[in-house]
């Protein structure tokens, strides 16, 4: 891989950088949920709500004198490891495949293959180590109908952002794809470049039109600095999705919002690492920082849409991870301690608020955050 600036290629393995974030952060131990839609380029993350877990009354101690309320909440986070419970929630998504090889969404009663949620899977897996099992994902994923049915024939359909996603996936060292698997990525730089519009937007072919967002451009120009080839477009994507940030720093939802730029959570999360793994960027990057810094609820937690969730919260900590200040340090170990009050017993998170059911998509994000990998980190490419 050739030289990036800024960054360099991790060696080995796609490493779980767990173990230096936890102790960067002084930790111990260490989207909406989609129905089949015209559009799977638009890879948005699930909208959820922490659930409120009961507390006991307050602690009773031998003197008369008054001592804080400590919840059973708050003693299980006391004890509570980040990167232990990583692994817990990435076991709980793998028994959640179906054949061990995809994840399945039910949709007005019935079940659909979700395609999106598989790799969110595989992401979480290979951030937790469980390279095996993410492998598998892998290589039915580049089952050429598996592989038309999410980023389309090329011919009359073809969506970047899930190539761009797909791409970073099967990028991640360790995997043991197949050279089935290695030509995939390779027709897919191919691909996004046919897609790429002078204005520099990677445009959806599709019959229902153009859905493409800042996230799944985002994902296009990680999986492109993956594969060295950013330099190698004839247009540029980084120099489209740079121009598309807010005043107020953050990245919309959605490229050309009627209703103006919002910034949203999610989309910055990723646009930020998109920037970072192209260079050049550094104030835009730090703008977009110090909004995350500044959404970040006291609690620790992040809202997406209006809603609280595990999603928001794992993406906001697994980019914050990987950043050298005592701002993202504290903002990681707030997002920490924040999920950790809403883990079920199972190891899964929920998907609304109340939730007593571990919810995959939220759980696959939330591990993200746990294990504190980016997909900067998947990608192999890291801040210097």
């Amino acid at each position: 891989m050739k030289s990036l600036t800024c960054y360099r290629a991790l060696a080995g393995t796609a490493t779980v950088l767990t173990a230096v974030a936890l102790a960067a952060a002084g930790c111990s131990g260490g989207t909406k949920q989609n129905a089949p839609s015209p559009s799977p380029s638009a890879e948005v993350t699930a909208v959820s709500s922490p659930s409120e877990a009961p507390s006991t009354a307050p602690t009773e101690t031998a003197t008369d004198a008054a001592t804080p309320e400590v919840t059973a909440t708050e003693t299980a986070a006391a004890d509570w490891a980040p990167e232990a419970a990583a692994t817990v929630a990435a076991e709980w998504l793998a028994a959640q495949l179906v054949d061990g090889t995809h994840q399945e969404t039910e949709y007005d009663g019935a079940m659909f293959t979700d395609y999106g949620l598989t790799v969110d899977t595989l992401f979480a897996l290979a951030a937790t180590g469980q390279l095996d099992q993410a492998g598998a994902i892998a290589e039915w994923l580049v089952e050429p109908d598996n592989l038309i049915a999410y980023i389309g024939d090329g011919e009359m359909a073809l969506y970047p952002g899930a190539v761009g996603k797909l791409g970073l996936a099967l990028g991640i060292e360790g995997l043991n794809v197949t050279r089935e698997g290695a030509a995939a990525a390779d027709q897919m730089v191919a691909a996004l470049t046919d897609r790429l519009a002078d204005t520099g937007r990677f445009q959806d072919l599709s019959e229902f039109g153009d859905y493409s967002t800042p996230t799944g451009q985002a994902l296009d120009v990680v999986f492109l600095a993956q594969q060295s080839a950013l330099g190698d477009l004839p247009a540029d994507p980084v120099a489209f999705l740079a121009s598309a940030q807010c005043e107020d720093g953050g990245y919309p939802s959605t490229f050309n919002d009627p209703e103006g730029c919002q910034s949203d959570p999610d989309s910055t999360t990723v646009v930020v690492q998109a920037l970072m793994a192209a260079g050049g960027h550094e104030e835009r990057v730090t703008s977009a920082l110090t909004w995350l810094y500044n959404f970040q609820e006291a609690d620790g937690s992040w809202a997406s849409m209006g809603a609280v969730t595990p999603n928001s919260t794992g993406l906001a900590v697994s980019l914050l991870s990987q950043v050298d200040s005592e701002e993202a340090r504290g903002a990681v170990n707030l997002g920490l301690q924040v999920l950790a009050t809403w883990q079920l017993p199972d190891g899964a998170f929920p998907a609304a608020a109340g939730g007593s059911a571990g919810d995959a998509r939220a759980t696959s994000q939330a591990v993200l955050g746990l294990a504190g990998v980016d997909y900067l980190s998947l990608a192999g490419l890291v801040v210097l």
